[in-house]
């Protein structure tokens, strides 16, 4: 009967002693890691991470992190290839995370405003079109909000399976130096893998339709009015994302152009200037050199945005990108995109004939 005792004693403190090792060892590597930017700390192991859950990690990093800025972000995830740096003389912060939608903006911003301790001088919207598409669903940030705030949450982190599967991600990139689609450094600037011209002539225009299902939400600018209401001290730098033209002409040929010129319009006549880049210009016509797809642009066009919307002298900038919006110009804007575009302008990658005005 000792014998079997002494056994089993002997096979609970073996079982325990592999299983607090294991844990031990998955709260190590995710320590070192920090694939959820719970921690402040860096090394050689963590300078290019995964974002692939972009809302709890911006959330931790505005949580867990100094947080003291004059100025957010936010956006899609065109916009968090946007280097927040590059607003030079702004300390922005980038809030954009992917697929990131209007009204989900308000709770993000009211989240980092209580961080922040202030309101923030500046709010910079980056706008997209396929966010129009009243079809489109946003994400709830309250279960974000509350995982980031609840007791305990980033020690927890460190026994977490997920976060584990992220570590294996960041060690890989480790390993291999990829940056992949997009990697984010310890200070939340992303970036990516350059393709070679072939490569991404390949996945741009491999595409065949802009949105398979779309509908004008009629409550879009409604909710970026509120957002204005809200934040009464701030001042609001708004602006459109440039897609390749390839992807911009496909949303004209799906018979978009009138929901276009409305956002357009909404936007102008809520804010009173807007910065529009989503047209066809030098950087989105070069798609082969500027994209890694039909709508993410590389980190230096994103600095070429900036230092526009900002108003800096930047020689890199082509004149035709981006063209400023206000309520004085805004109705002769949209006559001549309706001379250029109304009788059915097509890229002709697309293979679509244009039409002539004499036929």
């Amino acid at each position: 009967m000792k014998t079997i005792e002494k056994n089993y004693k002997k096979t609970l403190i073996y079982m325990a002693t592999v299983y607090f090792l294991i844990m031990g060892t998955v709260g190590t590597v995710n320590f070192i890691m920090d694939s959820y930017w719970a921690f402040d700390h860096e090394n050689r192991f963590n300078q290019m991470q995964s974002g692939s859950n972009e809302r709890q990690q911006k959330t931790n990093y505005v949580y867990f992190h100094k947080f003291d800025y004059d100025a957010i972000l936010l956006g899609s995830s065109r916009t968090t290839l946007i280097d927040q740096n590059d607003f030079e003389g702004i300390k922005t912060f980038n809030y954009a995370v992917s697929m990131m939608l209007p009204k989900e903006f308000n709770d993000y911003i009211e989240f980092a405003k209580k961080q922040n301790g202030r309101d923030f001088k500046y709010i910079i919207l980056a706008l997209d079109f396929f966010a129009t598409n009243k079809l489109k669903k946003a994400e709830n940030p309250k279960p974000i909000i509350d995982n980031t705030t609840s007791f305990l949450y980033r020690y927890k982190l460190l026994f977490s399976i997920d976060a584990l599967k992220n570590s294996a991600a960041n060690i890989r990139r480790f390993i291999t130096g990829k940056k992949y689609r997009r990697s984010y450094n310890r200070h939340n600037v992303a970036s990516t893998d350059i393709l070679d011209e072939k490569t991404a002539r390949r996945i741009i225009e491999s595409r065949k339709h802009w949105e398979e299902k779309y509908k004008y939400d009629d409550h879009y600018i409604d909710t970026l009015k509120e957002l204005q209401k809200n934040n009464p001290n701030s001042k609001f730098i708004v602006f459109t994302t440039p897609v390749s033209s390839f992807l911009f002409n496909l949303m004209l040929n799906e018979g978009h152009l009138k929901d276009y010129e409305r956002w357009l319009r909404e936007l102008v006549m809520t804010f009173g200037k807007v910065t529009n880049f989503m047209t066809e210009n030098s950087v989105t016509t070069d798609y082969t050199k500027n994209y890694v797809d039909t709508n993410h642009f590389y980190p230096r066009i994103g600095k070429l945005i900036a230092h526009k919307v900002l108003g800096i002298n930047d020689p890199k900038i082509p004149k035709d990108f981006g063209d400023v919006l206000t309520k004085e110009n805004i109705d002769d804007y949209i006559n001549s995109i309706n001379n250029r575009y109304i009788e059915g302008l097509a890229h002709e990658n697309l293979g679509i004939k244009k039409k002539s005005k004499n036929n």
